[in-house]
Formats: structure tokens, C-alpha cells, sequence
């Protein structure tokens, strides 16, 4: 009697996990930002923090400098970045390393080379407003990499 209790209260315990995963997709995709910030949270566990550049175009195309693609609809400006959002490597793109001194931070050098389909969660901008003038549009955003899609 004592292994079908066990036995039981393992199935029990599956059940519950199942469940509970199952409301956290069900939240994330009924509620709009719920997902950017499970993968931030993720992405403050699991992933590795540093800092890349984010570049648009007047048309908010990607540039010469910039090879991130932002993951949401509307204007995609570097003033326009949150917190959450997903950011994906159209080509190599440097991810440095990002020290925090007592006056700000610090970009360092190159950590790795992200990889085209490899994505990052931004954390933070580093620079208040762009730090590229008209008619493009960029500046240092500290991020976490992350998984591209919800599920991944």
C-alpha cells in the first residue's frame, strides 16, 4: 500500500507541474508583454548579460553597423527599444562585455560573436536618448541572450 501511495503522490506532483506550465504559455500568450517578461526573467538567470549595439535606418531598415532585427510591430527606432523586447541577430554581431563602475558602465571587448538567428533580451538602454544623429537611429542597450521564441 505504502508504494501505490508514493506511487500516486509522484502522479500528483506531474499533474501540478504540467498544470502550472501550462497557465504560464496560457498567461503569455493571452496577456501582450507577458512573454517578453518571462524571458527577461529567464534571461536574468540563465543567460549572459553584456552589451550590444542597435543601429536603424531613416526607414528603420538595419545598417552597415546594425545587425539587429527587433521582434515586435511598430517603430523599431532605437528610442523605441524596452525593456523585454527581443532582439535578433540578422549577421555577426559583437556582444561585449559590460562592467558597472560607480558612474555608470563600462563596454568592454568582444565576449563571443553572436551568431544570425541567435537573440537577446534587452535589459536596459545605456544611452538616454540615440547616440547617432538623424537620419538613423542608435545606441549601446544592455542585454541578456535568450531563447527567440516563447517555447524555445
Amino acid at each position: 500500500m505504502g508504494k501505490l501511495t508514493r506511487l500516486i503522490d509522484l502522479a500528483d506532483s506531474f499533474v501540478k507541474l504540467a498544470g502550472a506550465a501550462a497557465v504560464t504559455v496560457a498567461i503569455g500568450h493571452a496577456i501582450p508583454g507577458v512573454a517578453s517578461y518571462i524571458k527577461l526573467g529567464y534571461g536574468y538567470l540563465y543567460g549572459i548579460s553584456g552589451a550590444v549595439y542597435y543601429e536603424t535606418g531613416p526607414d528603420d531598415a538595419l545598417t552597415e553597423d546594425g545587425h539587429l532585427f527587433l521582434i515586435k510591430h511598430g517603430p523599431r527606432r532605437y528610442d523605441n527599444i524596452q525593456r523585454g523586447d527581443i532582439l535578433q541577430a540578422n549577421d555577426a554581431v559583437r556582444f561585449r562585455n559590460l562592467r558597472e563602475d560607480g558612474e555608470g558602465y563600462d563596454i568592454g571587448p568582444e565576449i563571443f560573436l553572436m551568431s544570425q538567428g541567435q537573440c537577446v533580451v534587452v535589459r536596459h538602454r545605456l544611452d538616454a536618448a540615440s547616440i547617432t544623429g538623424p537620419p538613423g537611429s542608435g545606441g549601446w542597450l544592455h542585454v541578456s541572450t535568450s531563447a527567440c521564441g516563447f517555447l524555445e
